[in-house]
């Protein structure tokens, strides 16, 4: 009986030994496997699994499927001496950068707030400064004044590229950046300005491309105005002005695209900082697809929708009262970041062949013969003329004219001048044109139709 015992408990030990083994075998197998996707995911920036590093300063925080919200928020703002005017008193600008610190979508985010000043330029006996001021916006708040404007760094210089440089680089995964400047390149001591101005805009070119080559990062620029009281320094000669008006500056928003568009529309920015005047958005397009289809709303003339494909009218004919042909478009472009303004601009779209936009409106009820998309809008094409043959109509990527009309090569008139910031075209041409040699395709997109007799 004892040896019946003793024979029993050494089986039973030996099969615990062996499922135990088993059971760290299929663990060690699964943390490998969970380990190798992990891997891969962090390389698509995407950590799905919680595994692998972790990430604090300016290192990426990875998005996931089910990160939506923006980990952190990196303010840089600009202490120049050119600066000054705006901390002197309370006013807009003061205003409008404590409203960003306390936009609800950075309620869930980190958030860190640096001056920034200084020259990388080796001509000049500088550095470029950056100093932390603190993760409380309440204490961002009550830095904003003169003395601790000139109490930080360098504030006889102002180096925007390496600004841009330093603050794409905060923006990475989750991470997003603000950069607050007078935009004005620091060049005012050159015997030929506008030459070493193009100089200095094809570097900035360089530090987007290099940065739009790693990630899918979107500029947004926001010019906003505010009472500036203080000197004027001339950027295209030696000198100053002493002026007590409105200035215009910008804050430069950085980061993924699916941040970008989802809390900063035109309407959600305009309607939260003081002093807004306009903004412009620069983004990567390729492959975006947008849905659309061929509808009846609207026609004038006859047709029927090709059973394989609703973008292919067959059986056209015009209207037997010689109103010509005409159909409606129904698009969704509810993935995009534009205002609704732009998608009913006429002048936003080209279109092939002897079709024309008659309008462009947001239906009120469903569309029945649309089933795949919920459209946002109707595009009514009409032509008087042969309607057969292949159309494109095209969403074109323009930059807002205020962009243009904001630039100016002359400061002699900078006493009333509230809307002209010098040199302004040499910078937005210098993202416009990175992220158009990133870009693909220079169009937003095109929606194709064949109609056949």
């Amino acid at each position: 009986m004892n040896s019946l015992i003793k024979f029993l408990s050494v089986y039973f030990l030996i099969m615990l030994i062996f499922l135990s083994c088993g059971n760290r075998d299929e663990r060690l197998e699964r943390n490998k496997k969970n380990q190798q996707i992990n891997e891969l995911a962090i390389e698509n920036g995407k950590n799905t699994l919680g595994y692998g590093k972790s990430y604090s300063g300016n290192a990426q925080t990875p998005i996931t499927k089910e990160q939506q919200t923006i980990s952190k928020v990196t303010f840089f703002i600009e202490n120049s001496g050119s600066m000054l005017g705006f901390v002197k008193r309370a006013n807009d600008y003061k205003n409008a950068i404590v409203s960003l610190t306390y936009f609800p979508e950075f309620d869930k985010s980190t958030k860190e707030f640096y001056f920034i000043n200084g020259t990388s330029n080796s001509n000049k006996k500088s550095n470029l400064s950056v100093n932390l001021i603190g993760t409380d916006p309440e204490l961002l708040k009550n830095n904003l004044n003169q003395n601790s404007f000139n109490a930080y760094g360098d504030p006889k210089y102002s180096d925007l590229t390496r600004m841009f440089e330093k603050a794409l680089s905060y923006a990475k995964g989750s991470d997003i950046s603000i950069l607050v400047s007078d935009c004005i390149y620091d060049v005012g001591e050159e015997s030929d300005p506008l030459t070493a101005l193009k100089i200095e805009t094809e570097k900035t070119k360089k530090v987007f491309r290099d940065r739009l080559t790693e990630e899918n990062i979107q500029t947004i620029i926001i010019k906003t105005e505010s009472q500036f009281e203080g000197s004027y320094y001339f950027a295209s000669k030696k000198g100053s002005q002493s002026i007590n008006q409105k200035r215009p500056y910008y804050i430069l928003i950085f980061g993924d695209s699916k941040f970008l568009n989802k809390y900063f529309n035109e309407e959600n920015i305009s309607t939260k900082i003081t002093g807004y005047v306009s903004m412009a958005r620069f983004m990567k397009i390729d492959n975006i697809k947008i849905p659309y289809q061929a509808t009846n709303q609207d026609a004038k003339g006859t047709f029927r929708f090709d059973k394989t494909n609703k973008n292919k009218l067959i059986n056209v004919e015009k209207d037997r009262n010689g109103q010509g042909f005409q159909f409606s478009v129904a698009v969704d472009f509810s993935s995009l970041p534009f205002p609704d303004a732009y998608y009913k601009a006429k002048e936003n779209y080209k279109l092939s062949g002897t079709y024309k936009i008659t309008d462009i409106f947001t239906p009120a009820k469903k569309i029945s013969e649309v089933t795949a998309f919920n459209p946002t809008h109707l595009i009514t094409l009409h032509t008087s003329s042969s309607p057969y043959g292949n159309i494109e109509l095209t969403l074109q990527y323009i930059i807002p004219d205020w962009i243009n009309q904001t630039n100016t090569d002359d400061e002699t008139g900078i006493v009333g001048d509230v809307t002209h910031t010098f040199g302004f075209k040499y910078l937005s041409d210098a993202i416009t044109e990175a992220y158009q040699y990133k870009n693909k395709q220079q169009n937003i997109a095109t929606f194709k139709f064949e109609i056949l007799k």
